[in-house]
């Protein structure tokens, strides 16, 4: 028995704040991965912010 691949992304709908619509954005940007949003400085956050047109906004308090 081979162990099962890890999924190629997490589901980041599961993080408050984000929506489907907004999880396939940041797909779209190369963002599939918790640990990405993670590491984010705060000029990531502006710079995925602005680049999604958010709403609510990716705000790093949603992922802590």
């Amino acid at each position: 028995i081979r162990p099962s691949e890890p999924p190629r992304h997490d589901n980041l709908c599961r993080i408050g704040g984000i929506t489907q619509e907004l999880e396939r954005k940041l797909n779209a940007l190369g963002v599939s991965r918790y640990s990405e949003i993670a590491q984010w400085s705060p000029a990531a956050v502006e710079r995925i912010d602005r680049e999604c047109a958010a709403q609510r906004g990716a705000r790093r308090e949603h992922v802590a």
